[in-house]
């Protein structure tokens, strides 16, 4: 095993420490009255934390790819796939919760502004799989693959806010507030790379006036 790969394996193997770490404290600031509650407790708070941190190193790629190496592309892709299954395993919990595979679950409901965004989880499930399809056929897609896999950043801001409308107690105020600050972080990411493209467009374009 090369020296790159060892050390991508460590970078890996400390952030799931530090997710579980997390995950652990939540359940202990408020036990959970199942098994179940707690299962699918705990996929939605590591889900939500392992695509923050897959968004945090899609935006950055190239700089740490520069200091890591190529290997870390296969961290990030391992991070994204943890995230996305646990984020999957949170609704199939619910659901054999409520007696039973209700695909009902993964249906958005529009019946209201208040209750569409109280279950915004499930138009986020729906758009984070088709961020990381477009990232599967980005081959095919050509750049446009971006765009789509932007729908990333979306998906994570609907989460929390669907995480703070569901009925928690003050015990986990923190978390709520540490999700919230995971969202504002990911918005100031993506605005960020945003003007960054834009900036670069208008250089590219000024290169070709001159």
């Amino acid at each position: 095993m090369s020296q790159k790969r060892s050390r991508n394996n460590w970078i890996f193997g400390l952030l799931a420490l530090a997710v579980l770490v997390f995950v652990a404290l939540r359940q202990l600031a408020q036990p959970p009255d199942t098994v179940q509650t707690g299962i699918a407790r705990a996929a939605a708070l590591g889900g939500f934390t392992f695509i923050f941190l897959a968004i945090l190193s899609s935006a950055y790629m190239q700089p740490l790819v520069r200091i890591f190496g190529r290997q870390f592309v296969k961290v990030h892709h391992v991070v994204s796939i943890t995230g996305l299954v646990l984020i999957t395993i949170h609704p199939l919990t619910l659901a054999w919760a409520n007696g039973g595979l209700n695909l009902g679950l993964f249906r958005p409901l529009f019946t209201s502004w208040p209750v569409f965004w109280m279950l915004a989880g499930r138009p986020a499930w729906w758009l984070l799989m088709l961020a990381a399809l477009a990232a599967i056929l980005r081959g095919t897609l050509g750049r446009s693959w971006r765009m789509v896999h932007a729908l990333n950043y979306a998906a994570l801001i609907m989460g929390a806010v669907h995480a703070n409308m569901q009925s928690l107690t003050d015990e986990v105020l923190p978390v709520r507030i540490l999700l919230v600050i995971m969202a504002a972080i990911a918005i100031l990411v993506f605005v960020q790379r945003r003007w960054e493209d834009w900036q670069r467009t208008q250089r590219r374009s000024a290169r070709g006036r001159a």
